[in-house]
């Protein structure tokens, strides 16, 4: 991928770069190239889910946020995980019920369910771990439930029309074997949903066979394609 300079580079900047052979990351151009075709593929199929793969510094991060920002122009709502979620003082499966219902009192036994089922797709399938306060999860519980949680606010609207859940560094803080068991779950979960469009980037090899992506986009080591 090539990185070219939003304003004039200072000479310190040339400096240290040339020094040490360090990339000036800026504006990285093949990003905007892809980003409309992503979105456009997303868009033609139901369930739709896209994987970007590659080492850390590849850009995907990058790339990922060119096709969020550019997905509103296509009329995709897009939801992605609150770090604010896991600061919560309620229970989990409290928090999640609030998400899903609006309410914070009573909950219907169909929302109950509902919250269990995403947990335990997300890997959170102990009863123990739903009684816990959000705060004090794991970290590696607490990326698990913010996917939960990110889910359940697209599924609150009940939309019709297509939207995007979008993961950074998905699944990257669990051991591989509940990665993968997680992916699996997550992608017949988006199967189920004809409406959901998910776009995740991992620096991991092991997930796509899990996932059963639409689209893989591997990003090379200095962010070629």
């Amino acid at each position: 991928m090539t990185y070219i300079a939003d304003t004039a580079l200072s000479p310190a900047t040339i400096l240290v770069s040339t020094l040490f052979s360090a990339p000036l990351r800026t504006r990285r151009r093949g990003a905007i190239q892809i980003a409309a075709p992503i979105i456009e593929q997303l868009l033609e199929r139901p369930s739709a889910i896209a994987l970007v793969e590659g080492p850390s510094g590849s850009g995907k991060s990058t790339l990922v946020r060119y096709i969020s920002k550019h997905s509103r122009l296509y009329g995709l709502r897009m939801f992605k995980p609150d770090r604010g979620d896991t600061r919560q003082r309620t229970r989990a499966i409290d928090h999640l019920c609030d998400i899903l219902t609006g309410l914070s009192n009573s909950v219907a036994l169909n929302i109950l369910k509902s919250a269990v089922e995403l947990l335990t797709i997300c890997g959170l399938g102990e009863p123990a771990l739903w009684l816990r306060r959000a705060c004090t999860l794991s970290d590696s519980e607490q990326a698990r439930f913010t996917i939960a949680c990110t889910i359940a606010r697209a599924d609150a609207l009940r939309a019709q029309t297509p939207y995007l859940i979008v993961i950074d560094e998905f699944l990257s803080t669990l051991d591989r074997i509940t990665a993968q068991a997680t992916a699996r779950a997550i992608s017949r979960l988006s199967h189920s949903c004809p409406s959901m469009r998910l776009l995740v980037a991992t620096a991991h090899t092991d997930l796509a066979s899990y996932l059963e992506p639409t689209l893989v986009i591997r990003r090379r080591e200095g962010g070629a394609a």
